[in-house]
């Protein structure tokens, strides 16, 4: 990371004609090898205990990043229809991005790559009610209906 931020720097330096060539392209410079990380996901008791933390309204975020494996800017951006019932199924199909100016947007997932997740029963449980309380016009999901859903255009 270092020397990400390095060569950058020396970047910037070349684009403004201080110096003629970026040292850290050299072949000389030897890159470091990333270690490979083996992601652990959490036990069971771990997630019970995070979500048994949470107050009864934002229990559902832990539920769906260890059920679903949803990034936590997916799960913000989760609406009511990307949900298919009978098939049991998730579409993910946008997240909220942050900004560095504190800004919000919805935004492609990561990479920009859409997927349809499994629906386990476990989750679709605990959704059902969630759901049904958000399309009563409960919704704090800004630039949409009342339902929680996306504008349709004409």
């Amino acid at each position: 990371m270092i020397l990400v931020n390095v060569s950058t720097i020396f970047s910037a330096a070349v684009d403004d004609e201080m110096i003629a060539k970026n040292p850290c392209h050299a072949r000389s410079v030897a890159k470091p090898k990333v270690p490979v990380k083996k992601i652990v996901p959490w036990s069971a008791d771990q997630v019970l205990a995070v979500r048994g933390a949470l107050v009864e309204r934002y229990r559902v975020v832990a539920t769906l990043g260890a059920g679903l494996g949803l990034r936590q800017g997916e799960i913000f951006g989760l609406s009511p229809d990307d949900i298919d019932w009978l098939r049991g199924a998730v579409e993910v199909q946008r997240q909220v991005k942050l900004y560095a100016n504190g800004r919000q947007a919805f935004a492609l997932p990561k990479g920009g790559k859409t997927r349809t997740v499994p629906l386990p029963d476990k989750v679709r449980d605990e959704l059902a009610p969630t759901s049904r309380r958000t399309r009563r016009g409960r919704s704090s999901c800004p630039g949409r209906g009342r339902t929680g859903s996306r504008p349709r255009s004409s």
